[in-house]
């Protein structure tokens, strides 16, 4: 399955549900703007990546690693409909992606004073 990034502004953080014994989730709200229109967009976290968004606050830029499922549902009534799902499975802030980037290359002023001088032949 592809997985997408979106970088966005927290606008709603919900509590974790209990579906089951078995399963539970927890849905948040990004804010992101796209040209003239500002975009809201619902992502769901499953079982133990509920957590995922314990420590975040409504407001907070945040950098959002999802993927996207579909599925089809017969109702009792026999209807056919379908379903698409926005799972997240990564939640980073802004400084937390910028530390995760690989550092920039050490510059002159950073070496050691006896690596300055190259007694290398060519």
């Amino acid at each position: 399955m592809a997985t997408y990034d979106m970088t966005g502004r927290l606008y709603k953080i919900f509590d974790t549900q209990e579906i089951n014994e078995r399963f539970k989730k927890r849905e948040f709200v990004l804010e992101v703007e796209d040209g003239r229109y500002t975009q809201l967009v619902k992502f769901e976290l499953t079982q133990d990546r509920c957590s995922l968004l314990d420590g975040y606050k409504p407001d907070m830029e945040v950098k959002v690693s999802f993927g996207i499922n579909g599925r089809e549902w017969t109702s009792p009534k026999g209807e056919l409909k379908y379903f698409t799902t926005i799972n997240a499975f990564r939640i980073t802030t802004s400084e937390e992606h910028v530390a995760t980037t690989a550092p920039p290359p050490p510059s002159a002023a950073d070496m050691p004073a006896d690596s300055a001088e190259d007694d290398l032949p060519f």
